[in-house]
């Protein structure tokens, strides 16, 4: 009977086990968690509804390159929330929508802003992103679903409907905010310092043990507590020390698969371009790790490398900075053998797997269809849905669609690696070197010098000063445009006053002076340059572009549910959405959510969209009952004994 017993506990066990696995079987789209199931799906777009006094919106808009909140209460995918607050944010982004009249802002939303300890299953803070640089509007999307592939600590994305006051107000990319709940929540050490690096010492080169010679890292946890000692021996020992010693303060792992990463995505708008940004460093119990963020510009939406604009096949991998020189990071580390060939076996799991042609073509055709009504009928788009169809497989020369560019930048990275093409410069040729230029909003041209875009208040640069962002070429270009605009036009047109003036505070800026009024028409010119961007051909057409469009939507119609209504505030030809709300209730009859608490329980609750059960919970049904029969039984048997 004993034996009996010990079979029958044998076999509970593996029935558990079925049920745990069986419970997480799925595509590579299934959620990991069920916060993941509210908050960031992957399989449809879910809805937003902003409620907020109209007066207070618009003076929000009015005001936008404050950053300033507002409060408003929150329907985040069928929860709401109340006293939240809502913001704009961004950099060039910004820039953009304060030039245009579309009010198209990227925003962050703060549970916790108002009412502290508030969240929506353990997340304060979610980014808003409007699509700035992107009209395929999954750049970014897809190179997360790459760093997450790839085991980097990513942040969670999902596709959102934002309504504001009831109106359909555009599609956005919902993105988890990086800050203390993030590192809590991804690593098991949850209380280091949080970087932001932007500006001085965003380049990781070591200056002196003075914490305050890196304005540029600035930290995002442990503000009041820390002394900033680590990064700065971390980078001292990026800079002096020996492999071993480097190992024991940074993961090299997490930089090596964000160094493939960016050069597979072909994302230059990182720490390998000349600004040296969008990426986190944390400081996971004495290791610094690389954290990815903002790949808008992945996928050649940054322009200037590599030949032709956005081509993708003159880029070498193994010299992926635009002066090497200047990021011992990246010199250290592919200078090893060891971390050289690491690095290679990332690349070749990224474009071997994710970006093999056939899976990425299905990947970007299958995203395509889920947001296409979304970004057809949106309202305040930055780009024409022609340009969106235009954005995957077609090429002009000046710019490139995803599946084009994919194609060839893999081809070229394929290359590199057997030894057909080189993957280093040897010199003679500057395909790595400058980096003057972006993309304006419609793709196409580069009118917008690259450093055009900091503001004088930017949140995440508030100790630089932007004209020391801008290369000394450009600068000396401004400098010479104001002085003949300011002697040939009075100063009352042009807001400088005269040249010769000595009454102002004079600032020495790569060892040029710059007065007030200078400082003044320089910055304005620079934000006004973004008003080119906003230029948008409503009227571009493109053959392939309609084809594949045209596939795209029998594809769409294939997936719509019988009698489909389009969501509320949504145009009433919105009829080829592949993911119906039938049964959405609209805002008012929406329950509130529990205010101050996790409960990241309730997630479970959540129903199904369909009745159909799928494999995995067939399996975990009957994998419990069974589970539950034997229990009951030998504890029966236990009796008896």
């Amino acid at each position: 009977m004993r034996k009996f017993l010990k079979v029958s506990g044998l076999i509970l066990f593996g029935l558990l086990t079925v049920i745990f696995f069986g419970a997480f079987e799925g595509d590579p789209q299934t959620v990991r968690n069920p916060t993941d199931a509210v908050l960031f799906p992957h399989h449809r777009v879910i809805d937003v509804y902003i409620e907020v006094d109209e007066a207070e919106l618009q003076n929000m808009f009015d005001q936008a390159r404050m950053e300033e909140y507002i409060m408003c209460n929150v329907v985040y995918n069928g929860y709401r929330i109340k006293n939240v607050g809502i913001r704009p944010k961004g950099n060039s982004s910004l820039a953009q929508a304060r030039n245009s009249t579309s009010n198209r802002y990227s925003f962050k939303l703060d549970f916790n802003h108002y009412i502290k300890g508030q969240n929506l299953f353990g997340i304060t803070k979610i980014n808003l992103n409007n699509g700035f640089s992107d009209p395929s509007f999954m750049r970014e999307y897809l190179t997360y679903e790459i760093s997450e592939m790839l085991g980097l600590e990513t942040p969670r994305t999902t596709y959102v409907a934002l309504y504001i006051n009831g109106q359909y107000f555009g599609l956005y990319l919902g993105v988890e905010n990086i800050d203390e709940n993030f590192v809590r929540d991804h690593f098991a050490y949850g209380y280091g310092d949080l970087y932001k690096p932007e500006g001085t010492g965003a380049n990781l080169v070591y200056i002196d043990d003075d914490p305050q010679s890196y304005p540029g890292l600035a930290l995002q946890t442990n503000e009041k507590t820390s002394d900033r000692s680590s990064i700065v021996e971390m980078l001292k020992v990026l800079q002096e020390g020996t492999y071993e010693e480097l190992e024991k303060v940074l993961d090299i792992d997490s930089f090596l698969k964000y160094y493939a990463l960016c050069m597979a995505a072909g994302s230059m708008d990182s720490i390998l371009g000349g600004m040296s940004h969008n990426y986190y460093l944390y400081d996971n119990n004495g290791r610094f790790v690389m954290i990815p963020w903002d790949f808008n510009m992945a996928f050649g939406g940054f322009g200037g490398f590599g030949g032709a604009r956005g081509s993708g096949d003159t880029f070498y991998i193994d010299s992926p900075a635009v002066n090497m020189a200047s990021l011992p990071i990246v010199n250290r580390l592919l200078a090893n053998e060891e971390y050289l060939e690491r690095y290679h076996e990332y690349l070749r799991r990224i474009i071997d797997g994710y970006l093999n042609d056939e899976l990425f073509n299905s990947r970007v055709e299958e995203v395509a269809a889920m947001i296409d009504p979304y970004v057809k009928n949106d309202p305040t788009a930055l780009y024409s849905y022609e340009q969106f169809l235009a954005s995957f497989n077609s090429t002009d020369g000046r710019s490139s669609g995803l599946i084009d560019y994919n194609s060839v930048r893999v081809e070229a990275i394929l290359k590199q690696l057997s030894g057909e093409l080189p993957s280093k410069s040897d010199g003679s040729d500057t395909a790595n070197i400058s980096f003057s230029r972006i993309p304006v909003a419609d793709n196409e041209g580069l009118n917008a010098p690259v450093n055009a875009m900091p503001l004088r208040n930017n949140r995440n640069a508030e100790n630089i000063d932007p004209l020391e962002m801008l290369p000394e070429e450009t600068l000396v270009q401004l400098i010479k445009e104001w002085e003949s605009t300011a002697s040939s036009e009075t100063g009352e047109a042009t807001g400088t006053g005269s040249v010769g003036s000595t009454e102002e505070e004079i600032t020495v800026v790569k060892g040029h002076e710059i007065t007030a009024q200078m400082r003044e028409w320089i910055l304005l010119k620079m934000e006004s340059q973004m008003a080119n961007i906003v230029v948008q051909n409503r009227n571009f057409q493109n053959p392939d572009a309609m084809r594949f469009g045209a596939a795209r939507e029998e594809r769409v119609q294939n997936m719509q549910p019988p009698d489909m209504q389009a969501p509320q505030g949504m145009p009433a030809d919105a009829g080829g959405m592949a993911e119906g709300r039938p049964n959405m209730q609209p805002p008012a009859e929406m329950p509130d959510f529990n205010i101050g608490g996790r409960a990241r329980e309730e997630a479970a609750q959540i129903p199904e969209e369909s009745d159909d059960l799928t494999r995995s919970e067939t399996i975990t049904i009957y994998a419990s009952m069974l589970a539950l029969g034997l229990s009951i039984t030998i504890l029966k048997l236990k009796r008896k004994i």
